[in-house]
């Protein structure tokens, strides 16, 4: 059996111990998802034009998303008359664009789809000359 005096020095030293990693860290880090359910979902709307700013209709927009290192989503539609397509329930981080057209060039970027909808706009190039 503990006595009293030790029990209270060791109440007080759990009490500091429980304090000292929040005092040594100003910086507070909120934790992210631990598993896939708990991601968080945003849509994203992608308009896709050319170098005159013309819309591309019927180019392939392809977004794929990873979480710890494995693919959660991965989703490919094609640009409606205004060059404009929509993605739902797209998880909320960094996702990777590809669009691709039979006249345009290939463009593939990384964005952070960081709100609960955002809006993209890509600017394809010509396509180059065959080699």
């Amino acid at each position: 059996m503990l006595s009293h005096r030790a029990k209270n020095i060791l109440l007080v030293s759990v009490m500091v111990l429980s304090f000292l990693p929040s005092a040594m860290s100003s910086q507070t880090v909120e934790p992210g998802p631990k598993s896939k359910k708990e991601l968080r979902l945003g849509r994203l709307h992608v308009e896709v034009t050319d170098q005159t700013d013309a819309p591309v209709k019927r180019a392939e927009v392809w977004v794929r998303s990873e979480f710890e290192e494995k693919v959660v989503y991965d989703e490919t539609l094609a640009t409606n008359k205004q060059g404009l397509v929509n993605f739902s329930k797209v998880p909320r981080g960094r996702i990777l664009i590809q669009v691709t057209s039979e006249a345009k060039a290939t463009f593939r970027g990384n964005y952070d789809l960081d709100q609960d909808t955002k809006q993209i706009s890509i600017r394809l190039g010509p396509k180059p000359p065959p080699e």
